[in-house]
């Protein structure tokens, strides 16, 4: 398992990931990660914004970004 919310402030786990799973066969990838802070925006503090962003977001992004030549 991967943890993204670790890997939100240090990028260079996604790339430690996808080099220990490279001779995995993998077809697909799931992405069960997401958070909200339901409040009215302008009352949500800019490191939550951030770091709805950076896990509902960026980290699907980044997942992607490493693994797309094995799913193409």
């Amino acid at each position: 398992m991967f943890d993204l919310g670790a890997a939100q402030q240090d990028f260079t786990q996604y790339e430690k990931f996808s080099k220990d799973v490279k001779n995995l066969d993998i077809s697909m990838i799931v992405n069960n990660a997401g958070m909200l802070k339901f409040d009215k925006s302008h009352e949500i503090d800019k490191q939550t914004m951030m770091n709805m962003f950076n896990l509902n977001a960026a980290a699907p992004m980044m997942m992607i970004r490493e693994f797309a030549e094995w799913l193409i």
